[in-house]
């Protein structure tokens, strides 16, 4: 992970326990259709200080069910018809419990410890500043790390420039976001059409101008195989590339959008002809991006 702009000084801790160690962490799910079947298990055992908020996306009847997995008192399904990652972490932040000190948004195909859940608790204990945490995906024994450019040490993020982040390395005190009015733009995101990504680097950004405190720090929060992340993509897909070209004329406005455009197309010829893809076709597809979001205002 890396940004153009950052500072590495470590925040304080607090002199008095802050809420999140006593609060509890919700852990706001995302999934769609027959996705519910598989959050049973990602289910920790029953304790007092986590819950789960199941935002279950349905595009037909046939899907519209609870899992007999999801009936525990720790577990609020919420069945919403359409698509749309974006508009469903939206939905899940909005059902937050009030007594949630910390949320961590998550998909269904993730696994977690109680050791991830306890030092979560203890990180946003410690750091009263800490509103938006970048943390890590794990990745399992003999696959590749998710990603090998993660900083090594506490650092603050104030520049989305060059940041990458998925959205299960995302956790945040939910009543600070709320407050800001941060909401995840659903003109991105799986399901959302031509912009398939970037919702989360997005997001990121819009808490940053909202003047949050955004944190990258190197501790895991979830395990994931390596092959379920965008990472299994080639790196010049046009879903890929479309979205950096948007996410820069959202982030940064059509002028800069177009320069970075050119500027990569050029820049990095040689390398993406060695991945088999077209300079040219990589720069339409950027520039795709860029027009697509000039031309469509958010709802």
């Amino acid at each position: 992970m890396t940004a153009a702009a950052y500072s590495t000084e470590i925040p304080g801790r607090a002199s008095v326990a802050d809420e999140s160690a006593s609060g509890r962490v919700a852990i706001l799910v995302s999934t769609i259709d027959g996705g519910i079947d598989r959050i049973a298990a990602m289910l920790l055992p029953e304790a007092e200080d986590v819950c789960y908020v199941v935002s279950h996306q349905y595009t037909a009847e046939e899907f519209l069910r609870t899992p007999e997995g999801l009936l525990r008192p720790d577990v609020r399904v919420s069945h919403i018809p359409g698509r749309g990652v974006a508009r469903s972490r939206n939905h899940a932040l909005d059902l937050c419990p009030e007594d949630a000190a910390v949320a961590l948004f998550a998909d269904d195909d993730g696994q977690y410890r109680r050791e991830y859940i306890d030092r979560l608790k203890e990180l946003f204990a410690a750091h009263p500043e800490l509103e938006v945490a970048c943390l890590r995906i794990e990745t399992y024994e003999g696959e590749p790390p998710y990603n090998a450019g993660y900083f090594s040490r506490p650092t603050r993020i104030t520049d989305t420039y060059q940041l990458s982040v998925a959205t299960p390395e995302l956790a945040c005190r939910p009543q600070a976001v709320r407050r800001a009015g941060v909401r995840f733009d659903e003109r991105f995101g799986a399901g959302a059409g031509f912009v398939q990504f970037a919702d989360e680097n997005v997001f990121v950004h819009d808490c940053i101008r909202a003047g949050l405190g955004v944190w990258s720090y190197p501790q895991a929060v979830v395990k994931i195989h390596y092959e379920n992340t965008i990472k299994r993509m080639a790196p010049y897909d046009a879903r890929r590339v479309r979205a950096l070209g948007a996410m820069d004329q959202r982030v940064r406005g059509s002028g800069v959008a177009v320069a970075k455009a050119l500027w990569f197309s050029l820049r990095y010829a040689p390398r993406i002809r060695r991945a088999g893809a077209s300079p040219w076709r990589y720069l339409c597809d950027r520039l795709s991006g860029v027009r697509y979001m000039k031309n469509r205002k958010r709802v």
